[in-house]
């Protein structure tokens, strides 16, 4: 429903903002940089946010994507990772556009539903088409243009590397 979606999104939200200011102390920041963000909902119905640092120092466009096997959607904790990258690039002064790739968090039941509605598909080019619409939908949010860069872990760098052999940006 709209009120899970939403309360979703302020979760994420929420552990973000917990992960910047986790990074930020092990930086020895005095406090941790304030972070806008803007819920976006692009391609066909997938969720995403765009995160902006509020001090803009014009870096890259970064777009986050997450692993496969992510029950808790992209803000999570990875237990492989000594740090949940978006929270880092954050810091790092980097705006972020993040969504869950299908498969995860919200988007469970479109993955278990997604050969039956098209048995000869490929769910790697489904997560490559929605990281090109991702890649649009983050440059529509930045109203400003300035370089893009794909990042991801495990699934999500998988993804990455075909999307950016596809996609000449």
């Amino acid at each position: 429903t709209e009120a899970e979606f939403g309360e979703a999104l302020w979760a994420h939200f929420a552990k973000i903002e917990k992960h910047v200011g986790e990074h930020a102390a092990k930086l020895n920041m005095a406090e941790p940089p304030g972070i806008d963000m803007t819920p976006v909902v692009f391609s066909d119905g997938v969720a995403g946010c765009f995160y902006m640092p509020k001090e803009d120092r014009n870096l890259p466009l970064v777009v986050w994507l997450g692993p496969f096997q992510v029950s808790q959607g992209y803000a999570a904790p990875f237990y492989r990772c000594a740090f949940p990258a978006p929270a880092v690039l954050l810091c790092e002064g980097f705006p972020v556009f993040a969504y869950d790739p299908i498969g995860t968090f919200l988007r469970q039941n479109e993955r278990r539903d997604f050969f039956s509605k098209a048995p000869d598909a490929s769910l790697m080019a489904k997560m490559v088409c929605d990281a090109r619409h991702a890649i649009d939908a983050a440059q529509q949010a930045l109203k400003k243009p300035r370089p893009i860069a794909l990042y991801g872990y495990a699934m999500g760098g998988m993804t990455a590397i075909f999307t950016a052999a596809l996609d000449e940006r």
